[in-house]
């Protein structure tokens, strides 16, 4: 079981980025509460089983799909579980670098 989860800077970034887009498209805070709350659940789940993220292309990077939009990019670590990038799936290959 994975005892921390650390956010990097870009990935924490892009999330405030995605909540406040979120905030600012529906005039209020529902959705974006829904989806941080989903973000919660799915890294509880991924906390205690730390390897139900898909392989990427880089062996020590596994992803998460969270209401078939985003994608949560993470790497393990022993007890230590890094968040490395939060993305729309819709953005390219290019500016992706675990895919």
């Amino acid at each position: 079981m994975v005892k921390e989860i650390r956010w990097s800077l870009l990935a924490s970034e892009q999330l405030i980025e995605t909540l406040q887009y979120w905030n600012e498209r529906t005039g209020n805070y529902n959705y974006s509460k829904k989806l941080y709350s989903e973000i919660e659940s799915i890294l509880n789940l991924v906390r205690v089983y730390p390897e139900m993220g898909r392989k990427t292309s880089n062996p020590e990077i596994r992803r998460v799909i969270i209401k078939n939009e985003y994608g949560l990019y993470y790497s393990l670590n022993k007890e230590l579980l890094e968040v490395k990038l939060w993305r729309s799936l819709k953005m390219s290959q290019e500016e992706n670098q675990y895919e």
